[in-house]
């Protein structure tokens, strides 16, 4: 099996709170977000065979509990993403997917076989906004039916300092970080987040 394969960061503890990770970084994304820090990543073809990607898991093994898969968007590769998450089960590590929310039809499947423990879900911009914001048709829905499904979750969206008005500012305001727990939100009153995107 081949994968399209962004990347690999063989020892990271900023990914995932209280963990160590290996993280896989998967080429391909349906959005079109202006902003994106991996922009390099969204249209890029690098086919590996996928045995290359679990070697170089492998030789992380003696300081990682956990792996961490992100792109790109890594449920584009619906059959790739099964295959390492299952890899990753049989070493015993403990699983996170970054997604934009766009397929909720694949992660639950891979919900349902234990294969996921976490998910870190990037929220874009407000309702009205998100299919203009992202390119893609019904965006808004699929990432709100994909906080519905019951993984374990934390949101994000991106923050841009000293714009009056800006989204994650709007998304905080409507609740929509509120349709789930979200420790990190959780710390900061509305007044408090305000301030810290201002300074």
């Amino acid at each position: 099996m081949k994968i399209n394969l962004g990347g690999i960061i063989p020892l990271s503890a900023n990914e995932w709170r209280d963990h160590v990770s290996v993280v896989v970084f998967f080429n391909g994304c349906q959005f079109r977000c202006t902003y994106c820090h991996n922009h390099e990543m969204i249209d890029a073809v690098n086919l590996v065979d996928i045995d290359i990607v679990k070697d170089e898991i492998r030789k992380s093994l003696p300081f990682v509990n956990s792996i961490c898969f992100s792109g790109g968007e890594p449920t584009i590769q619906s059959d790739q993403l099964r295959d390492l998450l299952l890899f990753a089960r049989s070493l015993g590590l403990s699983t996170m997917v970054e997604t934009n929310g766009y397929r909720p039809d694949v992660l639950k499947c891979l919900y349902e076989e234990n294969l996921i423990d976490m998910l870190f879900v990037d929220i874009k911009t407000t309702a009205e906004d998100y299919d203009k914001f992202t390119g893609a048709p019904n965006s808004y829905e699929n990432m709100i039916e994909t906080l519905r499904v019951g993984i374990p979750h934390t949101k994000r969206t991106t923050v841009f300092k000293n714009i009056k008005i800006p989204r994650c500012s709007l998304i905080y305001q409507k609740g929509l970080v509120k349709l789930s727990p979200d420790k990190t939100m959780e710390e900061y009153s509305e007044e408090e987040f305000e301030r810290l995107i201002h300074q």
